[in-house]
Order: C-alpha cells, then structure tokens, then sequence
C-alpha cells in the first residue's frame, strides 16, 4: 500500500507541476536582465595565454544563474521548453562565465535537453558559435569531464563504456561545432582535444585494464566451450553399429545433437577469434568509439550462443541415452540442462545492453545536426 500510495503521490505532483510551470514562467522576468555575451573570435594558441592566471569563473558564477540555466543544469526539460515557448529571445541567455543554454548543456551532460534544442536548428548555428569567458567553446565543454554526474557513470557497466559514452558525446559536439573552431585554443591555451585527453587519461586506463581482463576471461571460457563440443563431436551418444553408423542416427534427438554442436563449436571458436582481437588490438582512444566494444559485443553474443548450443545438445544427448517416456521428466531435464545460459544471460547482457544504449542514444540525438550541418555545406557548396 505504502508503494501504491507513493505513485499517486508522484502522479498528482507531476499533474499540479505541469499546471504550475506556466504560471511561473509567465510572471519570471529574470530574462530580461540576462548577461550579455561578448563576442569573441577564435584563437590558435599563444605564449601569453601560457602567462595569464586562471580565472575561477566557478566561484564568480555560483548561484548567478537565472531559471532558464538552472533548469538547463539540472535536466527539467519541461521548465526549458516552456520557457522558451513564452520567452523564444531567452535562448541567447549566458551565464556570468558566458555560457548559453547549449553551452551548459553539453558540459552537465543533459541529453534530453540537447534533444529539445536540436529542434532549432537555425537557434543552433547562433548558439554553437559563442566562446565563453574561459576560452572554451562547446567542443571543450564536452572534453571536461569536471561535471560528469556519478548517476551516469553508474549506469554503464565497466570503463570502458563510460569511455565510450564521452568519445561518442565528444564526437556528436564536434559535427555541431563549426568546423573552423575545433583548433581553438582556451584561455589555458589548450584545444579540445588537448582538454579531453588530460581529463580522460585515468578513464583510459581504467578502461584498458577493463576489457583485457575481460576478454582474456572471456577467451578462457570460450575455449573450455569449444574443448567440451570438440569432445562431444568424436563421442557419439550411444556408441556406432558394425558399420560404423551412429546407433541413433534415425533419430531427430541426434540430428539436433549433431546440429548444436556444430553451431556451438563455430560460435566458441569465432568468439576466441574476436576476443584475441581484442587482445591485440592499439588500446587507444580511436578504438574505444567503435571498434572495441562493437568486437567485445560480438564476442559475447558468440560465446551465449555456443553455450545455449552446447545446452542442447547436452540435453539431446541424456534424452537420446535415457530414454524417458514421461514428459513432464523430459522437461525437467531440459529446464536443469538449459539453466546455466540464462544465467550467464542475466549476468553479462547488460553489459551488452550498455553497448547498445549509448550507440542508440547518441545516434538520436546528433544524426539530425549532421544531417542538418551536411544540407547547409551543401547549398554553400553549390552556390
């Protein structure tokens, strides 16, 4: 009761908020007395930059953000899109360090909110182009990983799916970004690039000693599997006739025998294959975005298979020597010989779900921006 009384709880907060936000948004008027951005141009580095002093925008700014950024930080989507229903010049805002609604976005990681801008595409070409107080564009909010919420990172299994998730993140700002800013150097007089790979250097390492230990487990397990079915395929259930036919050669529970351990000796051995791979493979950055983890995905799929394969033909063969008569005992053979594959389901695919999350969201959100960004050059071209 107390569960259900919680629900409705939530529900009714929900309602009242959704009433409620207009209203507050109707008599804001922080908006009109935002921060105005000054313009900057892009910068490829100097001596002096080396020389000046750091500014601690961070102190300066705190608690100086109106509720259009709050909301932004956050992630309450339904207070920035209402907001910017009532208010549309509210989305050339800055913070006091200079950073718009994209720019915060991006650096706090709010991908429902970038979800909501990338409906704007011509409010994006205005926001993607400011240069806060710190020197940075969006592409270095990106790279800092200052901001990277632990309910994020606690979500994706293994380092080296949160590495993953930045160098996708990472690489989505880069197609919205101009092109003629990504060798912008900060105040620090630091790229993106630069950024990235100095706040990224212990996930790197984290995240390699992840995935070869765990596809050097994996390959292990792998091979026993192939070792067990290589085994099974020289030993016929029942034993051979004079003429050297398989005893059950008739019989259906054989040829299903014959089938999965093939299958399950195909699928082990190429699943060793991706997983030495692996194993070989430059553990760098590039290899992190696409080419690892899409092998190690692969692997695991192979190696479920060869073991749910290798479960059959287990089973195929106890029916095939005992013959039992009773189905009800035949089922529970099955369900005692299948166990250990949704159990080895249940332990290791989410971590292939992980995969396929990050690669699904991430496509989402910035295919629409490339597809976008690749009209506009186009016509450019054209002209």
């Amino acid at each position: 009761m107390d569960i259900i009384e919680k629900i409705w709880k939530d529900k009714r907060i929900k309602h009242a908020l959704k009433n409620l936000i207009p209203l507050l948004v109707e008599k804001d008027n922080s908006w009109q007395n935002s921060k105005e951005a000054k313009g900057k141009t892009i910068s490829l580095g100097s001596v002096e930059n080396l020389c000046k002093e750091p500014t601690n925008s961070k102190k300066q700014s705190i608690y100086k953000y109106n509720p259009l950024l709050i909301a932004t930080i956050t992630g309450i989507v339904p207070i920035v899109a209402e907001i910017l229903r009532q208010h549309p010049q509210a989305v050339e805002h800055v913070s006091y360090s200079e950073q718009n609604i994209l720019h915060l976005a991006i650096k706090h990681r709010q991908r429902e909110i970038l979800e909501l801008l990338k409906r704007k595409p011509i409010t994006i070409s205005r926001l993607n182009e400011m240069i806060d107080s710190d020197g940075n564009t969006i592409l270095h909010q990106a790279a800092d990983r200052s901001y990277y919420s632990v309910a994020i990172s606690e979500k994706l299994i293994g380092p080296a799916m949160q590495l993953q998730a930045e160098l996708h993140w990472t690489m989505g700002v880069k197609n919205i970004l101009p092109p003629h800013y990504i060798m912008h150097h900060n105040n620090k007089d630091q790229t993106a690039e630069e950024l990235f790979n100095d706040e990224h250097n212990e996930l790197l390492k984290s995240a390699q000693e992840w995935i070869k230990d765990t596809a050097q487990s994996c390959s292990t397990v792998a091979v026993l599997v192939a070792t067990v079915v290589f085994a099974a395929a020289y030993t016929m259930p029942g034993g051979t006739e004079p003429n050297g036919l398989p005893v059950f050669h008739d019989s259906p529970l054989f040829w299903l025998f014959t089938c999965m351990d093939v299958v399950a000796i195909a699928c082990s051995l190429s699943s060793v294959a991706f997983f030495l791979s692996i194993l070989s493979s430059p553990l760098e950055y590039p290899f992190f975005c696409h080419g690892l983890p899409r092998k190690l995905m692969i692997g695991f799929t192979l190696l479920f298979l060869s073991m749910a394969t290798t479960m059959l033909a287990f089973a195929a063969t106890i029916l095939l020597v005992i013959h039992i008569e009773k189905k009800w005992t035949k089922s529970l053979l099955y369900s005692i010989a299948f166990f250990p594959v949704p159990l080895f389901g249940l332990l290791q695919f989410p971590m292939f779900q992980s995969f396929k999350d990050i690669y699904r969201k991430i496509t989402k959100i910035f295919h629409p921006f490339s597809a976008f960004r690749n009209r506009v050059l186009g016509k450019s071209k054209a002209k």
